[in-house]
């Protein structure tokens, strides 16, 4: 058997056999982490829908990396199931300017963090 060859979340083991191939879901600690890297990378992608959402609540983009940045998960990330590269969606919220912000978003592991929505938080 050869050696693993680890891939972002998933495991890979060559064999003269076959090849086996297992899902191991990051921790929160993990998305968290990536999610604070990658924004202070600056590698974000914006929605249309969140880029309606700040006009109307009078948000700005430094408002929302700031939430992401700071924020604590609300609801906790999970993948959705549809295809494509694996996503962990999730809410975080925190404050912001004196203001209590929520963000709905995604994290493509070390890809980018998609800001899907934003609003006040209660």
């Amino acid at each position: 058997m050869g050696k693993p060859i680890i891939l972002i979340g998933l495991w890979y083991k060559v064999s003269h056999e076959k090849a086996v191939m297992s899902f191991k879901p990051l921790t929160d600690q993990e998305i968290l982490d990536g999610v604070r890297d990658l924004v202070a990378r600056g590698k974000i992608g914006w929605t249309d829908h969140v880029e309606d959402q700040m006009t109307a609540r009078g948000y700005h983009r430094g408002q929302i990396k700031a939430c992401l940045a700071r924020g604590g998960f609300t609801e906790r990330p999970t993948i959705p199931n549809r295809s494509g590269p694996i996503q962990y969606a999730f809410r975080v919220e925190a404050s912001v300017d004196g203001e209590r912000i929520a963000v709905a978003a995604s994290l493509i592991p070390e890809k980018r963090v998609v800001v899907i929505t934003v609003f006040d938080a209660i």
